[in-house]
Protein backbone atom coordinates (compact mmCIF):
# COMPACT_ATOMS: atom_id res chain seq x y z
CA UNK A 1 0.00 0.00 0.00
CA UNK A 2 0.91 3.66 -0.39
CA UNK A 3 1.47 4.21 3.31
CA UNK A 4 3.79 7.20 2.99
CA UNK A 5 1.34 8.89 0.62
CA UNK A 6 -1.39 8.43 3.18
CA UNK A 7 0.81 9.81 5.95
CA UNK A 8 1.71 12.82 3.82
CA UNK A 9 -1.98 13.46 3.11
CA UNK A 10 -2.71 13.24 6.83
CA UNK A 11 0.14 15.67 7.50
CA UNK A 12 -1.20 18.09 4.91
CA UNK A 13 -4.58 18.08 6.65
CA UNK A 14 -2.82 19.30 9.78
CA UNK A 15 -1.97 22.40 7.72
CA UNK A 16 -4.92 23.33 5.54
CA UNK A 17 -7.80 21.74 7.46
CA UNK A 18 -6.63 23.38 10.69
CA UNK A 19 -6.31 26.62 8.72
CA UNK A 20 -9.91 26.36 7.49
CA UNK A 21 -11.31 25.57 10.92
CA UNK A 22 -9.46 28.37 12.65
CA UNK A 23 -10.19 30.93 9.93
CA UNK A 24 -13.86 29.91 10.11
CA UNK A 25 -13.65 30.61 13.83
CA UNK A 26 -12.49 34.15 13.03
CA UNK A 27 -15.54 34.63 10.82
CA UNK A 28 -17.98 33.17 13.35
CA UNK A 29 -16.46 35.37 16.04
CA UNK A 30 -16.91 38.50 13.91
CA UNK A 31 -20.50 37.57 12.99
CA UNK A 32 -21.61 37.00 16.58
CA UNK A 33 -21.67 33.18 16.36
CA UNK A 34 -23.67 33.04 13.12
CA UNK A 35 -22.79 29.85 11.19
CA UNK A 36 -25.16 29.96 8.21
CA UNK A 37 -22.93 31.14 5.37
CA UNK A 38 -25.98 32.14 3.34
CA UNK A 39 -26.15 35.08 5.76
CA UNK A 40 -22.50 36.03 5.24
CA UNK A 41 -21.07 37.95 2.30
CA UNK A 42 -18.91 41.04 2.07
CA UNK A 43 -16.10 39.48 4.10
CA UNK A 44 -13.46 40.14 1.42
CA UNK A 45 -13.91 43.85 2.08
CA UNK A 46 -14.33 43.70 5.85
CA UNK A 47 -11.97 40.87 6.83
CA UNK A 48 -9.21 40.87 4.21
CA UNK A 49 -6.59 38.94 6.19
CA UNK A 50 -9.01 36.18 7.12
CA UNK A 51 -10.39 36.12 3.57
CA UNK A 52 -6.95 35.61 2.03
CA UNK A 53 -5.96 32.88 4.48
CA UNK A 54 -9.30 31.13 4.00
CA UNK A 55 -8.79 31.30 0.23
CA UNK A 56 -5.38 29.64 0.66
CA UNK A 57 -6.99 26.83 2.66
CA UNK A 58 -9.86 26.51 0.17
CA UNK A 59 -7.53 26.25 -2.84
CA UNK A 60 -5.50 23.64 -0.98
CA UNK A 61 -8.65 21.66 -0.19
CA UNK A 62 -9.65 21.95 -3.85
CA UNK A 63 -6.28 20.49 -4.85
CA UNK A 64 -4.88 23.51 -6.68
CA UNK A 65 -1.13 23.81 -7.24
CA UNK A 66 1.15 24.99 -5.51
CA UNK A 67 -0.61 24.35 -2.22
CA UNK A 68 0.05 21.31 -0.06
CA UNK A 69 -3.37 19.78 -0.71
CA UNK A 70 -2.52 19.38 -4.39
CA UNK A 71 0.71 17.49 -3.74
CA UNK A 72 -0.69 15.19 -1.04
CA UNK A 73 -3.95 14.43 -2.84
CA UNK A 74 -2.26 13.78 -6.17
CA UNK A 75 0.30 11.62 -4.37
CA UNK A 76 -2.52 9.38 -3.14
CA UNK A 77 -4.39 9.36 -6.47
CA UNK A 78 -1.18 8.80 -8.39
CA UNK A 79 -0.25 5.80 -6.29
CA UNK A 80 -3.69 4.31 -6.91
CA UNK A 81 -3.47 4.99 -10.65
CA UNK A 82 0.02 3.51 -10.92
CA UNK A 83 -1.09 0.16 -9.51
CA UNK A 84 -2.17 -0.64 -13.04
CA UNK A 85 -5.01 -2.99 -12.09
CA UNK A 86 -8.78 -2.59 -12.00
CA UNK A 87 -8.82 -1.91 -8.25
CA UNK A 88 -6.26 0.88 -8.59
CA UNK A 89 -8.17 2.48 -11.46
CA UNK A 90 -11.45 2.19 -9.55
CA UNK A 91 -9.97 3.86 -6.46
CA UNK A 92 -8.42 6.55 -8.65
CA UNK A 93 -11.72 7.25 -10.43
CA UNK A 94 -13.63 7.56 -7.15
CA UNK A 95 -10.96 9.89 -5.81
CA UNK A 96 -10.93 11.86 -9.05
CA UNK A 97 -14.69 12.47 -9.02
CA UNK A 98 -14.58 13.30 -5.33
CA UNK A 99 -11.76 15.80 -5.90
CA UNK A 100 -13.73 17.65 -8.58
CA UNK A 101 -16.88 17.75 -6.45
CA UNK A 102 -14.81 18.96 -3.50
CA UNK A 103 -13.42 21.79 -5.60
CA UNK A 104 -16.95 22.82 -6.61
CA UNK A 105 -18.48 22.92 -3.13
CA UNK A 106 -15.33 24.51 -1.69
CA UNK A 107 -15.57 27.23 -4.35
CA UNK A 108 -19.24 27.72 -3.49
CA UNK A 109 -18.29 28.13 0.16
CA UNK A 110 -15.65 30.76 -0.52
CA UNK A 111 -17.52 32.77 -3.16
CA UNK A 112 -20.74 32.88 -1.12
CA UNK A 113 -19.15 33.69 2.21
CA UNK A 114 -16.39 36.09 1.18
CA UNK A 115 -16.71 37.48 -2.33
CA UNK A 116 -20.35 38.31 -2.88
CA UNK A 117 -21.92 41.46 -1.34
CA UNK A 118 -23.10 41.27 2.24
CA UNK A 119 -26.39 39.43 2.68
CA UNK A 120 -29.39 41.55 3.63
CA UNK A 121 -29.93 39.55 6.80
CA UNK A 122 -26.28 39.46 7.86
CA UNK A 123 -26.20 39.54 11.68
CA UNK A 124 -23.73 42.44 11.79
CA UNK A 125 -24.58 45.43 9.60
CA UNK A 126 -21.89 47.79 8.43
CA UNK A 127 -18.16 47.20 8.65
CA UNK A 128 -17.08 44.03 10.43
CA UNK A 129 -14.06 43.99 12.69
CA UNK A 130 -11.15 41.76 11.73
CA UNK A 131 -10.22 39.09 14.26
CA UNK A 132 -7.63 40.19 16.85
CA UNK A 133 -3.99 39.34 16.21
CA UNK A 134 -4.05 36.60 18.83
CA UNK A 135 -6.47 34.78 16.49
CA UNK A 136 -4.96 35.91 13.19
CA UNK A 137 -1.29 35.01 13.82
CA UNK A 138 -1.89 31.21 14.16
CA UNK A 139 -4.00 31.34 10.98
CA UNK A 140 -1.21 33.15 9.13
CA UNK A 141 1.28 30.53 10.28
CA UNK A 142 -0.95 27.74 8.99
CA UNK A 143 -1.40 29.62 5.70
CA UNK A 144 2.38 29.68 5.25
CA UNK A 145 2.59 25.94 5.97
CA UNK A 146 -0.27 25.30 3.56
CA UNK A 147 1.46 27.29 0.84
CA UNK A 148 4.93 25.78 1.18
CA UNK A 149 4.21 22.43 2.87
CA UNK A 150 3.93 20.70 -0.48
CA UNK A 151 7.69 21.12 -0.91
CA UNK A 152 8.09 18.22 1.51
CA UNK A 153 7.06 15.83 -1.24
CA UNK A 154 6.68 16.92 -4.87
CA UNK A 155 6.69 13.48 -6.50
CA UNK A 156 3.23 14.28 -7.93
CA UNK A 157 5.09 16.39 -10.51
CA UNK A 158 8.18 14.16 -10.74
CA UNK A 159 9.94 15.87 -7.85
CA UNK A 160 11.51 14.66 -4.63
CA UNK A 161 9.91 12.54 -1.89
CA UNK A 162 11.18 13.59 1.53
CA UNK A 163 8.27 11.95 3.36
CA UNK A 164 8.97 8.64 1.60
CA UNK A 165 12.62 8.86 2.60
CA UNK A 166 11.77 9.74 6.19
CA UNK A 167 9.41 6.74 6.53
CA UNK A 168 11.61 4.33 4.57
CA UNK A 169 13.29 2.80 7.67
CA UNK A 170 9.84 1.89 8.97
CA UNK A 171 7.85 1.15 5.80
CA UNK A 172 10.61 -0.04 3.52
CA UNK A 173 10.91 0.64 -0.20
CA UNK A 174 7.91 2.03 -2.07
CA UNK A 175 6.33 -0.90 -3.88
CA UNK A 176 4.35 1.08 -6.44
CA UNK A 177 6.38 2.47 -9.34
CA UNK A 178 5.18 5.66 -10.99
CA UNK A 179 4.00 5.33 -14.60
CA UNK A 180 4.19 8.19 -17.11
CA UNK A 181 0.43 8.19 -17.68
CA UNK A 182 -0.02 9.13 -14.01
CA UNK A 183 1.12 12.70 -14.76
CA UNK A 184 -1.61 13.05 -17.39
CA UNK A 185 -4.17 11.96 -14.80
CA UNK A 186 -2.72 14.49 -12.37
CA UNK A 187 -3.00 17.26 -14.97
CA UNK A 188 -6.60 16.26 -15.75
CA UNK A 189 -7.57 16.34 -12.06
CA UNK A 190 -5.91 19.73 -11.58
CA UNK A 191 -7.60 21.33 -14.59
CA UNK A 192 -11.07 20.02 -13.80
CA UNK A 193 -10.75 20.96 -10.11
CA UNK A 194 -9.78 24.52 -11.09
CA UNK A 195 -12.69 24.69 -13.52
CA UNK A 196 -15.07 23.39 -10.83
CA UNK A 197 -13.86 26.07 -8.40
CA UNK A 198 -14.52 28.72 -11.07
CA UNK A 199 -17.84 27.13 -12.03
CA UNK A 200 -19.07 27.73 -8.51
CA UNK A 201 -18.47 31.46 -9.13
CA UNK A 202 -20.59 31.31 -12.27
CA UNK A 203 -23.32 29.43 -10.46
CA UNK A 204 -23.60 31.44 -7.27
CA UNK A 205 -22.18 34.90 -8.04
CA UNK A 206 -22.66 35.66 -11.72
CA UNK A 207 -25.83 33.60 -12.00
CA UNK A 208 -24.95 32.28 -15.47
CA UNK A 209 -26.58 29.02 -14.47
CA UNK A 210 -29.52 29.17 -12.14
CA UNK A 211 -29.50 26.56 -9.36
CA UNK A 212 -33.26 27.05 -9.05
CA UNK A 213 -33.71 26.21 -12.74
CA UNK A 214 -31.54 23.15 -12.39
CA UNK A 215 -33.55 22.07 -9.39
CA UNK A 216 -36.78 22.38 -11.36
CA UNK A 217 -35.35 20.48 -14.31
CA UNK A 218 -33.85 17.70 -12.19
CA UNK A 219 -36.32 17.72 -9.31
CA UNK A 220 -35.90 14.07 -8.34
CA UNK A 221 -32.12 14.26 -8.34
CA UNK A 222 -32.26 17.47 -6.32
CA UNK A 223 -34.60 15.86 -3.80
CA UNK A 224 -32.25 12.91 -3.36
CA UNK A 225 -29.29 15.25 -2.88
CA UNK A 226 -31.16 17.51 -0.46
CA UNK A 227 -32.01 14.45 1.63
CA UNK A 228 -28.32 13.37 1.50
CA UNK A 229 -29.23 10.17 -0.36
CA UNK A 230 -31.75 9.51 2.44
CA UNK A 231 -28.92 8.33 4.63
CA UNK A 232 -30.41 10.00 7.73
CA UNK A 233 -33.80 8.43 7.08
CA UNK A 234 -32.22 5.01 6.54
CA UNK A 235 -30.16 5.37 9.71
CA UNK A 236 -33.27 6.43 11.62
CA UNK A 237 -35.23 3.42 10.31
CA UNK A 238 -32.44 0.89 10.85
CA UNK A 239 -31.06 2.04 14.21
CA UNK A 240 -32.83 4.94 15.92
CA UNK A 241 -36.42 3.67 15.82
CA UNK A 242 -35.60 0.05 16.79
CA UNK A 243 -33.46 1.28 19.68
CA UNK A 244 -36.22 3.67 20.76
CA UNK A 245 -38.73 0.79 20.81
CA UNK A 246 -36.27 -1.42 22.68
CA UNK A 247 -35.63 1.34 25.21
CA UNK A 248 -39.37 1.88 25.68
CA UNK A 249 -40.00 -1.83 26.24
CA UNK A 250 -37.07 -2.04 28.64
CA UNK A 251 -38.43 0.93 30.58
CA UNK A 252 -41.90 -0.56 30.87
CA UNK A 253 -40.93 -4.15 31.63
CA UNK A 254 -37.63 -3.75 33.41
CA UNK A 255 -37.16 -0.28 34.76
CA UNK A 256 -40.66 0.50 35.98
CA UNK A 257 -41.83 -2.93 37.13
CA UNK A 258 -38.59 -4.53 38.29
CA UNK A 259 -36.09 -1.87 39.29
CA UNK A 260 -38.46 0.92 40.29
CA UNK A 261 -40.89 -1.64 41.72
CA UNK A 262 -38.24 -3.18 43.96
CA UNK A 263 -37.07 0.19 45.20
CA UNK A 264 -40.61 1.40 45.85
CA UNK A 265 -41.50 -1.85 47.63
CA UNK A 266 -38.49 -1.55 49.94
CA UNK A 267 -39.52 2.00 50.66
CA UNK A 268 -43.11 0.96 51.38
CA UNK A 269 -42.01 -1.82 53.77
CA UNK A 270 -39.66 0.56 55.54
CA UNK A 271 -42.37 3.18 55.87
CA UNK A 272 -44.88 0.63 57.19
CA UNK A 273 -42.38 -0.75 59.72
CA UNK A 274 -41.56 2.74 60.84
CA UNK A 275 -45.25 3.48 61.36
CA UNK A 276 -45.67 0.36 63.45
CA UNK A 277 -42.64 1.12 65.60
CA UNK A 278 -43.83 4.69 66.01
CA UNK A 279 -46.77 3.37 68.03
CA UNK A 280 -44.34 2.54 70.84
CA UNK A 281 -43.31 6.17 71.12
CA UNK A 282 -46.17 7.55 73.31
CA UNK A 283 -44.24 10.19 75.23
CA UNK A 284 -45.53 8.89 78.64
CA UNK A 285 -42.95 7.91 81.29
CA UNK A 286 -45.16 5.23 82.76
CA UNK A 287 -45.36 3.47 79.41
CA UNK A 288 -41.57 3.41 79.06
CA UNK A 289 -41.18 2.13 82.67
CA UNK A 290 -43.74 -0.57 81.99
CA UNK A 291 -41.91 -1.64 78.82
CA UNK A 292 -38.60 -1.59 80.68
CA UNK A 293 -39.97 -3.73 83.52
CA UNK A 294 -41.63 -6.10 81.08
CA UNK A 295 -38.40 -6.46 79.15
CA UNK A 296 -36.47 -7.07 82.36
CA UNK A 297 -38.95 -9.73 83.47
CA UNK A 298 -38.76 -11.46 80.09
CA UNK A 299 -34.95 -11.33 80.07
CA UNK A 300 -34.82 -12.66 83.62
CA UNK A 301 -37.22 -15.46 82.74
CA UNK A 302 -35.06 -16.46 79.77
CA UNK A 303 -31.94 -16.52 81.92
CA UNK A 304 -33.63 -18.73 84.52
CA UNK A 305 -34.95 -21.03 81.85
CA UNK A 306 -31.50 -21.48 80.36
CA UNK A 307 -29.97 -21.96 83.80
CA UNK A 308 -32.42 -24.75 84.62
CA UNK A 309 -31.91 -26.31 81.23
Amino acid sequence: GAYSAGMFHLLSHAFFKALLFMAAGNVIHALHDEQDMRRFGGLWTDMRRTSITFLVGSLSLAGIIPFVGFFSKENVLGEAFSRGDWLGYAVWFIGFVTAVLTAFYTGRMWWLAFWRPAAEDRPVRGLLHEAPWVMVIPVLGLAVLTTFGGLLQTKAIAGWALVDQFLKPVLGEERINTVALEYLATFLTLVLSALAFGAAYNFWIRGLWSPAEWRTRYARVATVLEHKYYFDELYDWAFVRPLDRLAGATERLGDRSLIDGAVMEVGAVTESSAGTLALTQTGYLRTYVLVFVAGAVIAGGLLLWRAQG
